[in-house]
């Protein structure tokens, strides 16, 4: 065998050896970026809140939010996007239905935070989006919990609640600056 093919022999022997550990390496990476950290996935966190704004004759007039920050690299699409908020009164007892340690007997509003004429909605990655819903809730509640639910495209589905205490008519206001 001559020197040439010898040294033909070793190069293609290399160039083999450098290609496998190239396809092992890139196999690695794939499977570290996609499958085991989800980078092709949705990561979402969502948050939902009530704001008080007035009382108006025997209710308050609340806003239902949504907040939807998409930490992912990838766009969350939003198919189905609800809220519920129930509430309870001073003269309600505090029980126990088995599935919730504290139920909350009445419901105040039932929604959507997509206007009727979206299909759907989207948030694009690194990208914070809140939605919001006006309501109404009974003077006479104490407490509320709102409810909130949102389905991806592929009907998996992801929940968030608030508890709160309505706030007292009778609380004391602010004093404005400077005034005595």
């Amino acid at each position: 065998m001559s020197a040439d093919e010898v040294f033909k022999n070793i190069a293609t022997g290399i160039s083999s050896g450098i290609t496998a550990f190239a396809v092992i390496l890139g196999g690695a990476w794939a499977y570290l970026r996609f499958i085991r950290n989800r980078e092709a996935h949705p990561k979402v966190e969502f948050e939902v809140d009530v704001n008080f704004v007035r009382m108006q004759g025997d209710f308050w007039i609340v806003e239902a939010v949504a907040h939807i920050d998409n930490k992912g690299l990838v766009r969350h699409n939003i198919s189905k996007f609800t809220f519920s908020i129930r509430y309870l009164t001073a003269t309600d007892p505090v029980e126990s239905d088995g599935r919730f340690l504290v139920c909350m007997p009445h419901s105040a509003a039932k929604g959507s935070w997509l206007p009727h004429a979206w299909e759907d909605s989207f948030v694009e990655p690194g990208i914070q989006t809140r939605y919001s819903s006006p309501a109404r809730i009974p003077k006479n509640a104490t407490v509320v919990l709102i409810h909130g639910k949102f389905f991806y495209e592929n009907k998996d589905w992801h929940t968030s609640d608030k508890l709160l205490a309505v706030p007292s008519l009778f609380a004391p206001t602010a004093t404005p600056a400077g005034v005595l």
